[in-house]
């Protein structure tokens, strides 16, 4: 069935002011924004979704600052309904010679805050910008919760560390975040922790942002977080992505080389001290994470190395064969092209269309980041880069 129309709708909560809907909205002027990884490799995600959209007829002044709660695409399908000529009917907006449509459905495509409203050279538009949830946790310092959970309960589990997170500092900022938390993680989500109280405030100096700690976390369970469509935080595995084979787009390029595989893992705590694991190495292609937060504030070896152990070794580890091998790529496609399901974190396994006998016939990769732009000639782009091998190795005196 073919879609026949779509409409974007932006809702804002109740009081605050109407519905913005097509008369207010500038044709094809969306543009949608997210990302789970930039550039190389890195683990945790939490980074902040972005939607821009142009306005007609709408005072800055009213919306500046204002809760979205939320951005829908609704769109009606073309039903399988042939229509019999009759004296009775009549076309209208839902019935059209020859077929009629379905109800309407309704897709949650961001969650947010409006950070601002500007009018253009046309001083009859305006253009917001609004980013979701994770950009007021990348503004929240939550040094003295983090000192507090460090001197009182320095032997607590991972989860509970997140746990806490979600209902006090992150409860108190935004009472309206929601969290998923699904079965994608490694161990360390119920691995204990030794925070030192001291090396927070060694290290952190009275400011630690509350992203940082939730993609600290994120990393050590070999995750990426981000905030759905629908305003929900949640987070994705990629040991269990799904794979989705494409063989028709707009547009495709790629890199000729898949990044290599992981050999060595290396994690900086306690001030400066470095733990290894390490492989017998075949490119000293290295994972190296010198800014996560809970590990940085753990003084204790054994500790440090369970975690990176888990996070490293077994089925989804890090250091796991070619869970984590892709080729860069960006890739274009239109709405109707995508296959039902795919999204961030998703595998896609894209037939290139070449036809010449040394050219490279398909490539495998993995959604990092996702730009969707237009409304009625729905766009998007698939996309992710990397170096085909992770440097940082050199600075290592050998492995644990």
């Amino acid at each position: 069935m073919a879609v026949i129309n779509r409409q974007l709708e932006i809702r804002f909560p109740n009081g605050d002011r109407d519905t913005i809907t097509a008369n207010n909205i500038v044709a094809e002027s969306m543009t949608l924004t997210r990302s789970i990884c930039d550039d190389n490799l890195k683990l945790g995600g939490c980074i902040a979704s972005c939607f821009e959209l142009e306005l007609i007829g709408i005072s800055p002044y009213t919306i500046d600052g204002k809760r979205i709660q939320a951005v829908l695409l609704e769109y009606t399908d073309e039903e399988a309904v042939t229509l019999i000529p009759s004296d009775i009917l009549f076309p209208t907006d839902d019935l059209h010679p020859g077929r009629t449509t379905g109800e309407p459905i309704e897709t949650p495509l961001f969650t947010g805050t409006i950070d601002s409203a500007i009018r253009q050279k046309n001083r009859q538009i305006i253009k917001i910008t609004a980013y979701d949830d994770i950009y007021t946790i990348m503004q929240m310092n939550v040094y003295t919760w983090l000192s507090q959970r460090a001197y009182y309960a320095s032997g607590e589990l991972l989860a509970t560390i997140i746990e806490n997170l979600f209902e006090v500092p992150l409860q108190d900022r935004i009472p309206y975040l929601t969290r998923w938390q699904g079965t994608d993680v490694n161990n360390n989500y119920n691995t204990v922790t030794n925070l030192s109280n001291a090396l927070v405030k060694v290290n952190y100096n009275s400011s630690v942002i509350a992203s940082e700690v939730l993609r600290s976390a994120n990393e050590l369970m070999g995750v990426f977080g981000y905030i759905t469509g629908s305003g929900r935080y949640t987070t994705i595995s990629l040991e269990k992505s799904k794979t989705y084979n494409i063989d028709t787009f707009v547009d495709l390029e790629f890199e000729e080389y898949k990044t290599a595989e992981i050999d060595i893992v290396s994690f900086t705590y306690n001030g400066g001290e470095r733990f290894n694991m390490a492989r017998p190495s075949k490119t000293n292609c290295c994972y190296l994470s010198e800014d996560n937060v809970i590990i940085n504030c753990t003084a204790n070896r054994d500790s440090v190395k369970t975690l990176v152990t888990k996070l490293t070794q077994g089925v989804g580890g890090i250091a796991d064969g070619s869970c984590y091998m892709y080729t860069p790529f960006t890739l274009t496609l239109y709405k109707d092209m995508i296959p039902t399901g795919i999204g961030l974190g998703s595998r896609v396994h894209i037939n290139t269309g070449s036809t010449a006998q040394d050219d490279i016939k398909s490539i495998d990769s993995i959604i990092f980041a996702e730009k969707i732009t237009g409304i009625q000639a729905l766009k998007y782009e698939f996309s992710a880069t990397g170096d085909k091998i992770l440097g940082g190795c050199d600075t290592l005196a050998g492995s644990d």
